[in-house]
């Protein structure tokens, strides 16, 4: 199979790097096309700066676009001659639909949105995706191998909802990210030093993280292990709880996300 990433930033390396060390990927089936190659060519990629270095007739089975949203028309454009007739597409850009991508690639191009978060780098990524009706059972089976091998992934029913992800997960790291750093400085406003503010914070989120994943538990059944009736964390959770101020706080974070770019 022969695969084009058109770009490789921070999200699209993570997605390619995580797929090829779990072996969803072969190195030797991906090329890369980017600007500032000398990273990724210290990895073994095979990369170009541009499109016409590649080898004369070189046709994709898939080209995943992993630029920015403002940029992807004209790479669209620019790469729709590399896509073989029955290839697909698959792009993270938010807030560009399949209908302005099939304008360019033509409307019976496969073509699925995919819309990943961060901690994909790590193996705990979030990704959901919606498909155009031409993507075939195998072409969202080889999907699932990519995203599945970093995480879990998700098909949804209305493109639309890849915004509500965008929302819930895609976005949603910098709000726990947020909350890190505000316990952060708490600490420090307790007197602890940077360093030490620092740890405190990461432990908290890296233990409740694993309490979860080992014990199975909801939030809600660790919370009331954790608070002992008229105890310090029962006040602190009772504060919370007052008017539900983080469930606002949280969701009109989330939908100033989810709404950035109206579907």
């Amino acid at each position: 199979m022969k695969i084009i990433f058109m770009g490789a930033g921070k999200m699209g390396h993570a997605i390619l790097s995580s797929a090829i060390q779990k072996k969803a990927l072969k190195k030797a089936d991906v090329v890369v096309i980017k600007r500032n190659t000398g990273d990724l060519k210290k990895e073994g990629y095979k990369v170009f700066n541009s499109l016409s270095e590649l080898p004369s007739g070189y046709l994709a089975d898939l080209i995943v676009y992993t630029v920015k949203p403002n940029i992807l028309e004209d790479i669209i454009e620019e790469s729709k001659p590399y896509l073989k007739e029955d290839g697909f597409v698959i792009s993270i850009a938010a807030g560009k639909t399949i209908k302005t991508m099939q304008n360019i690639l033509g409307t019976k191009t496969a073509v699925v949105r995919a819309m990943p978060n961060l901690p994909i780098a790590v193996g705990y990524g979030v990704t959901g995706m919606y498909a155009s009706n031409q993507v075939s059972k195998k072409q969202k089976d080889f999907c699932d191998k990519i995203f599945n091998s970093s995480g879990i992934s998700f098909w949804l029913k209305k493109e639309a909802d890849i915004n509500k992800v965008i929302g819930a997960a895609g976005s949603s790291p910098a709000y726990i990210y947020a909350v890190i750093s505000s316990l952060e400085k708490v600490c420090l406003g307790y007197g602890f030093s940077k360093e030490l503010s620092s740890k405190i914070s990461k432990y908290l989120l890296l233990g409740c993280a694993k309490l979860m994943q080992q014990t199975g538990d909801s939030p809600e059944v660790l919370n009331k292990k954790i608070a002992t009736p008229g105890g310090t964390t029962e006040a602190a959770l009772n504060f919370l709880a007052k008017n539900k101020i983080l469930d606002k706080l949280i969701l009109k974070a989330a939908k100033k996300a989810e709404t950035k770019f109206p579907f």
